[in-house]
């Protein structure tokens, strides 16, 4: 059964690096993005949400078309790599995905709206960020 999705729209992607360097020498160079802000994930979310469990420090980067997060990370796995969007979240739609097998995280973010990580059975992970 499906539900009705309402303003659904790519917040960003997330990508990992072992060398910050090349956001400068490829992302910047060659795609034009440009540093925005870092910020950190603690262990514990890292570990709720991805699988590691130490703090992991991500740069955002953005050019004309998109915005991405880079993860720093000494081994890049994938399973930090992921899309996110940006709908409006109602209680039936967190009930549905909290109780279906795709559920793996969730939050309130610092502007007290819900955000939500589900994954599904391929193993592709997705943000949903409440607006």
């Amino acid at each position: 059964m499906s539900m009705e999705i309402q303003d659904i729209q790519l917040s960003h992607a997330a990508l990992a690096v072992n060398d910050v360097e090349e956001i400068e020498s490829f992302y910047a160079r060659f795609l034009g993005f440009q540093k925005c802000y870092n910020f950190k994930i603690d262990a514990e979310r890292s570990n709720s949400i991805f699988g590691i469990n130490k703090e992991i420090e991500v740069i955002v980067i953005e050019n004309q078309a998109l915005r991405m997060e880079v993860f720093a990370l000494e081994e890049t796995p994938a399973r930090v790599q992921h899309l996110c969007f940006e709908m409006k979240l109602n209680q039936q739609w967190l009930q549905q995905a909290e109780s279906s097998p795709y559920w793996q995280s969730s939050f309130k973010n610092s502007s007290g709206n819900q955000t939500v990580f589900l994954k599904d059975q391929c193993g592709n992970l997705f943000e949903i960020k409440g607006v």
